[in-house]
């Protein structure tokens, strides 16, 4: 219990030296000061084709959707593999 406190803690100042180590480098460098010359940003309306959105949609969709089925039943049978194993030792 001891031990876990302790890595989380030095873990947590590990993050806390990195954090600052970057936040002095970006001070010292002049990289954190804001522009001061103002730019203008171009805002314009996004032309989207509304009737072909839902055929759009499921085309870009289809590739992840099998791939994440495809892992998720990987996982599963790995995971039944190993009771079965567990099971028979």
């Amino acid at each position: 219990m001891f031990g876990k406190v302790c890595e989380r803690v030095r873990d947590g100042y590990s993050f806390l030296v990195a954090f600052l180590s970057v936040g002095i480098v970006g001070v010292l460098s002049g990289e954190v000061f804001a522009q001061t010359t103002p730019v203008p940003i171009p805002m314009e309306a996004p032309d989207i084709a509304w009737e072909a959105l839902p055929a759009t949609l499921i085309g870009v969709l289809t590739t992840p959707v099998v791939v994440g089925i495809g892992v998720a039943l990987s996982i599963w049978v790995i995971l039944k593999a190993m009771a079965f194993f567990k099971r028979a030792a």
